[in-house]
């Protein structure tokens, strides 16, 4: 991972290079060639039926790569992430073998110069599944498909 500047204040280059230098604090930048990622182990179970997650997302390239994951629990765990496989849509997974909750936007996001604000909400006490996955972009609730999970599921992110 580079992080160009210091860490209190770090800058980002625009896709168009250093002609477009501007400051985001507390940003992060992930290189495609590096292995870095972030981590956090909780000190104990939390809600696994009923969370939020909100962050600011840009893509920085067309991927071979089927899934472009950028939250979620390793292995075979929860992800959120971009999935080239299905025209640019994204995805939402939890326990990729067993299917215990899936879904997908209509839309595509193809844009790589665009930042994307995302927040997830997830509440698998629901009955209807139009409440109990919900997903917004830039401010905009997403019509999702595909979406399919068992009412009181407890998905493997332990908030």
């Amino acid at each position: 991972m580079t992080v160009p500047g210091n860490l209190s204040s770090p800058l980002l280059a625009s896709a168009a290079g250093s002609a477009g230098v501007f400051e985001i604090s507390r940003s992060l930048r992930f290189n495609s060639g590096d292995s870095a990622h972030l981590s956090r182990t909780p000190s104990a179970a939390g809600n696994r039926r009923t969370w939020t997650w909100s962050g600011w997302v840009k893509r920085s390239k067309d991927s071979s790569a089927a899934k472009n994951d950028f939250f979620g629990v390793g292995g075979n765990g929860f992800m959120l992430g971009f999935d080239n496989g299905t025209q640019d849509v994204l995805r939402i997974e939890d326990n990729f073998y067993t299917g215990g909750l899936t879904a997908k936007t209509v839309a595509v996001f193809r844009d790589y110069s665009a930042w994307y604000h995302i927040v997830l909400s997830i509440d698998t006490t629901q009955a209807s599944s139009a409440n109990g996955i919900r997903l917004w972009v830039n401010n905009e609730l997403q019509t999702l498909t595909s979406v399919a999970y068992t009412q009181n599921y407890e998905t493997l992110m332990a908030t």
